[in-house]
Order: structure tokens, then C-alpha cells, then sequence
């Protein structure tokens, strides 16, 4: 069996990174390591702005869809968080 592209890794350190629906992702996981780590979408929903969650230790996040993510932004301030991710 070959190997296909579905299936990355990837450890976001000091910076921030915005999922689009080009990326093609379906799937995330995400693990704290370090710093301070936030993630935020931009849906509102019932009149509400989205706004920024921390991500804490040992409390790791997973989310799916049948379709692409889009506008999904991961912020690692002074620290690290690692992605798990797929199509």
C-alpha cells in the first residue's frame, strides 16, 4: 500500500497559523506543550461574535467536519502546540 498525502504533523511555535477551506484540512487535533495557546474560529453564532479559547494542558481538542475548515486560527504565544490534522 502507498502512502498518501491525508495525514500531517505539524508542532506551531511562536507564531500563528490560519486554516482555510484551500488547505483542504477536515480533521484537527490539537495538544498544548507550552506558552499560551488560543484558537479561534469566525462563525458567529445567535447574534455573538466568535472569540479566542485557550487551550490548556492535558485538555487536548479535536474537531471534524464533512467538509474543508475555514477561518480557523491557531495562536501559539511564547510557547508551542502540537497538530495533528487530515483531509
Amino acid at each position: 500500500m502507498t502512502p498518501t498525502d491525508n495525514i500531517g504533523t505539524f508542532t506551531l511555535t511562536n507564531g500563528s497559523l490560519t486554516i482555510t477551506d484551500s488547505d483542504g484540512i477536515r480533521v484537527l487535533s490539537m495538544e498544548w506543550v507550552s506558552g499560551t495557546v488560543t484558537y479561534s474560529g469566525v462563525l458567529p453564532i445567535g447574534g455573538n461574535a466568535s472569540t479566542a479559547l485557550t487551550l490548556v494542558e492535558d485538555d487536548p481538542i479535536t474537531i471534524g467536519f464533512d467538509f474543508p475548515i475555514d477561518g480557523f486560527t491557531i495562536t501559539a504565544t511564547a510557547g508551542s502546540v502540537k497538530l495533528i490534522y487530515g483531509r
